[in-house]
């Protein structure tokens, strides 16, 4: 069995058909179709279900799929590490919504500037994906809120954020029977970090709204809307401070981890490793700036 076996098998998968896997590797149909009945005679099973439309695939294909996808990846990641050391090609990161708004954008601009040639992909999700995403190779490095659970992932390095309890200067919770918390959905990390401050604070909770990114859950807590938990250096900003009050939180409470994350088993690129570099070198900087 050769990788180039496994790529033509993937081709045809993808592709739904022989005539378009062979468009796609730049070859002649016959050779899709003798290298597909080779590896079907190579593994004893039948992959494709045949028809004058289209192909299918058989439930062998669809688990045979996944470990081609896998040998494939790792072959090219494995030539890669061996490859001029100069950080190139794709890389794929997945960062919270939080790490997006508070963090990403100085990371990304000092990254770009010393790895030029280093194709940028980002994807934001909620903390409690990433682990997923991580495992099914659809990202290289996750910044995620939440400690590492999976055996196969691991954590490259972690920062520690504070945390602050912020309304605007307006919003006066001592004034008004019970305040609206400003949360995320019930993954979110701060949303048990909110409700315990609020409650040392002795502030009744009147009722909840549920936001979905940060830049508006910052928008409304500038707009008076409510109260909510974020990093402190979020409201630290220039365009923020001045219209943001913000409540202390215990020292128990106050914190959260920000952990970048990657698989075990992954071959660490030269894309990979100047970007973890790159943010040990970054980080420290931005969460006290």
């Amino acid at each position: 069995m050769e990788i180039s076996d496994l790529k033509t098998f993937l081709a045809v998968a993808d592709e739904g058909g022989f005539t378009a896997a062979a468009r796609k590797l730049c070859c002649v149909q016959p050779n899709v179709t003798s290298r597909i009945k080779k590896l079907e005679e190579e593994l004893g099973v039948q992959l494709f279900h045949r028809n004058s439309r289209h192909v299918e695939q058989t439930l062998y294909g669809r688990q045979f799929y996944h470990h081609a996808e896998k040998i494939v990846r790792l072959s090219r990641e494995a030539a890669l590490s061996f490859q001029d050391e100069s950080p190139r090609g794709p890389l794929s990161l997945g960062v919270t919504e939080t790490v997006a708004s508070g963090y990403l954008p100085s990371l990304l601009q000092s990254f770009q500037q010393i790895c030029p040639d280093v194709e940028l992909t980002v994807q934001t999700m909620e903390s409690r994906a990433l682990p997923d995403a991580l495992l099914n190779h659809s990202l290289d490095i996750a910044f995620a809120e939440l400690p590492v659970t999976h055996s196969s992932l691991k954590t490259a390095d972690y920062w520690t954020q504070n945390l602050v309890l912020a309304s605007s200067k307006t919003y006066k919770p001592a004034a008004k029977k019970g305040v609206t918390a400003l949360a995320f959905s019930s993954n979110c990390p701060y949303r048990d970090v909110m409700f315990a401050a609020l409650k040392r604070q002795n502030i009744a909770v009147d009722r909840q709204l549920h936001l979905y990114n940060t830049n508006t859950l910052l928008a409304c807590i500038m707009g008076g809307v409510g109260m909510g938990v974020v990093p402190a250096c979020l409201v630290e900003r220039a365009h923020i401070a001045p219209y943001v009050d913000t409540l202390p939180i215990s020292e128990q409470d106050g914190t959260a981890i920000i952990s970048m994350i990657t698989h075990r088993e992954s071959v660490e690129t030269a894309a990979v490793r100047a970007f973890k570099e790159n943010a040990r070198a970054m980080m420290p900087a931005l969460l006290t700036s």
